[in-house]
């Protein structure tokens, strides 16, 4: 070890050691009981007064608003959830009993169209329903999502009574948006005859039967595993005025940590925070901010920030927002340099928007955009021909297509600026990508498809049919998200030695990205919000609505309450693999009709989207990463019965090995499955489904590596 790390080790150790003294002779600080308060303006509601701000733990938070004349508040939400818990008063909206970092959205209009909603779930142990109860204008669009518990099934949304009772079907999604225009009772319908009981046999300390590897109660979250990390503000300060600061990160359930968020930790005038690194000189391991990275285990990982020089305050015209606590925002860049870092602060005053045209027609060819900017009008960087890579921060809330329209933006490095709001969620591919990462020296075996791999593959049992010889990573994923967009980052991150088996899914209902559709959604930033990581390793000009995307993710996650990088998804195992009990209840007969009809026949394989599928193959062909093709499991009861032949089967195979340029290692014919195997969709596989599936991908894979 060099002796400046020692020093470092040293300078670090008396740190926490001083902090553990004060904290014992003290207490805790109070500032470690502050939340941040952020409210969202709506249509026909501005604010006016200083946003975000910080309150202690218990207290008030006041905002001054500006309801544009005719109408009037009428609902404030909280986290998305309708509350009575605050005052309105010349202007002043003040939210009591501040307990939690907290999104807050008032809504103004005429209080005599105002529509009031109420939803309700139809079984106590099924799960949450978010939100419960409003109060909004007519014409609001409210967004409603179902939280089934472990072991619950929802079977859909339905209007005025339970589906049981004869209610109108809404949507089968757990997350639907409806237009309110009228006053309404929604049910979340949930089964709940499989959610395991709670034992207790202490009142005070409950105790949850777990099956084996399967967790099913959602118990504390264990902090004995820790990591140290020291920030090294290398050059600039901490926002105490030190030089390090120390930090943990508890990995009970991590194989990898994630970086501090850009919060305005660290700072150096006229310098602009890029990330973090493992060396001084940024030699090491680079780390992006809110990024996964590997920690050093049983010792301290230093890191590094990497700074770069602001491009001149003189080098752009700017005008200050209206307003009591105005931002600047920047109306022209009239510099010629080819490397554009925007200054976090102008006079003092943070930059907060990017007006239309402010770059227009420019030749730069990487701009950095600040964490202090929320908004970049349409056009802001349009014509820019040389304009291929850009830096932006999770703290933007709006920014479309329309600001890039003719610059051939290819790589975008997303970096976060503040915690997570979905680490616990289904959709959070961030145990994924650890997966991934966090391999070992084994090669991997990469499962890139819907979420019939998620819901049907057993990654644990399928390491142990290969006799231990491979990592597998299960890649499965909603087919709302775009799969290719995945596909394509861990064609370009693989090693030569892994192999990627691709499965696409047949067209049909709610299956759009799965066989290479270029077109973005908002689940798809969702499922990396934890490891933006992901982002920069994919060609953004083969993509569509990328921006557009962005933003609708951006804004429905400021909605949301803030969470910490160390929890953890109950729905999904270390293994990155479905974890929710899923039982075999169903009958031969069995078949749901979500994902509409299966075909086997000549045509069948979708070609309008072939190129970029096998754009992305050739990516990680030209690497040196194996890649072949498989299928996904299919009810037989949602299947096309004139195909269920030798003739279709074999046509529907050439088709695959026709259209995708990999090598087919799967007859389709041993992929189609008896009704009772799946769980909820006909593609979802119960357990043992999903054992039986896990075998005959093995028993392909293994046939084709040989």
């Amino acid at each position: 070890m060099k002796k400046s790390k020692v020093t470092r080790h040293i300078a670090a150790l008396f740190i926490l050691v001083l902090t553990a003294f004060i904290l014992c002779a003290c207490g805790a600080p109070e500032k470690s009981f502050e939340f941040s308060v952020m409210m969202t303006e709506s249509d026909g509601v501005t604010v006016k007064s200083e946003n975000p701000i910080k309150v202690a733990y218990g207290k008030s938070a006041s905002f001054e608003i500006e309801i544009e004349k005719g109408l009037e508040l009428i609902d404030v939400l909280c986290d998305g959830k309708s509350t009575d818990d605050y005052i309105f008063e010349d202007g002043t909206l003040t939210l009591k009993n501040i307990k939690a970092p907290v999104s807050v959205r008032p809504v103004a209009g005429d209080s005599s169209k105002r529509v009031v909603y109420e939803v309700f779930s139809t079984a106590r142990r099924g799960g949450g329903v978010s939100p419960s109860v409003g109060r909004v204008a007519k014409g609001s669009v409210i967004t409603f999502r179902a939280s089934p518990n472990n072991g619950a099934i929802f079977n859909g949304w339905s209007q005025d009574k339970p589906l049981s009772e004869g209610g109108k079907l809404l949507s089968r999604e757990e997350q639907f948006t409806m237009t309110m225009k009228a006053d309404v009772n929604i049910y979340a319908n949930y089964d709940d005859s499989n959610v395991p009981k709670i034992v207790k046999k202490d009142p005070k300390l409950p105790v949850i039967v777990k099956p084996d590897k399967k967790p099913q109660g959602i118990p504390e979250i264990p902090r004995n595993e820790l990591v140290q990390i020291v920030y090294s503000a290398n050059g600039g300060i901490c926002s105490d005025g030190s030089e390090l600061l120390g930090t943990d990160f508890c990995i009970d359930y991590h194989e990898m940590a994630n970086s501090l968020p850009e919060t305005g930790e660290f700072s150096l005038g006229g310098f602009a925070l890029v990330g973090y690194n493992t060396e001084p000189d940024g030699s090491g391991e680079y780390v992006g901010m809110g990024h996964k990275f590997s920690f050093v285990p049983d010792d301290i990982t230093y890191l590094y920030c990497m700074w770069e020089k602001e491009t001149p305050v003189h080098k752009f015209t700017y005008k200050l927002s209206e307003g009591e606590n105005p931002h600047v925002i920047i109306e022209k860049f009239t510099g010629t340099e080819d490397r554009v870092y925007i200054p976090k602060y102008i006079d003092n005053v943070s930059v907060g928007a990017i007006a239309a045209d402010a770059f227009r027609g420019s030749s730069v060819s990487f701009v950095y955009i600040p964490s202090t900017v929320s908004k970049v009008e349409a056009g802001a960087f349009a014509d820019c021909k040389n304009l291929s890579e850009i830096t932006f921060f999770d703290s933007i809330l709006s920014m479309g297509d329309a600001c890039f329209e003719g610059s051939p933006v290819k790589t975008v490095n997303l970096h976060a600026a503040s915690y997570p709001r979905y680490p616990d969620s289904d959709l959070s591919f961030a145990k994924k990508y650890e997966r991934f990462a966090a391999h070992g020296d084994r090669p991997r075996l990469i499962i890139v498809s819907g979420s019939s791999k998620h819901f049907g593959f057993d990654s644990d049992y399928a390491e142990e049919l290969l006799d231990g010889k491979f990592s597998v990573v299960n890649y499965g994923n909603n087919a709302q998200m775009n799969v290719v967009f995945y596909l394509e980052a861990l064609a370009n991150l693989a090693d030569t030695d892994d192999y990627i088996l691709f499965a696409p899914e047949q067209y049909g209902p709610y299956c759009y990205t799965v066989n290479g559709n270029p077109e973005m959604t908002a689940l798809t930033f969702q499922g990396c919000e934890s490891c933006y990581n992901l982002v920069s390793y994919v060609d953004v000009t083969k993509y569509t609505k990328f921006f557009d995307s962005y933003t609708q993710y951006s804004s429905q996650r400021m909605r949301m309450g803030q969470k910490s990088y160390e929890a953890r998804s109950y729905q999904i195992d270390q293994y990155g693999d479905c974890s929710i009990s899923r039982k075999n209840y169903n009958s031969d007969k069995y078949r749901n009709g979500a994902n509409g009809t299966f075909y086997f026949k000549a045509d069948t394989i979708p070609v309008d989207f072939a190129a970029n599928v096998n754009r992305i193959l050739g990516i990680a062909q030209s690497r040196g990463v194996s890649t072949c093709l498989s299928y996904p499991p299919y009810n037989i009861n949602a299947c096309d019965p004139s195909t269920l032949n030798d003739e279709g089967y074999e046509n529907y195979n050439n088709d695959m090995k026709k259209v995708i340029n990999a090598p087919l290692i799967s007859d389709v014919k041993n992929y189609i499955m008896q009704g009772k195997y799946f769980f909820n969709t006909d593609y979802h596989l119960m357990e043992e489904g999903a054992m039986m599936h896990t075998e005959q991908v093995v028993a392909d894979f293994a046939a084709f590596i040989e």
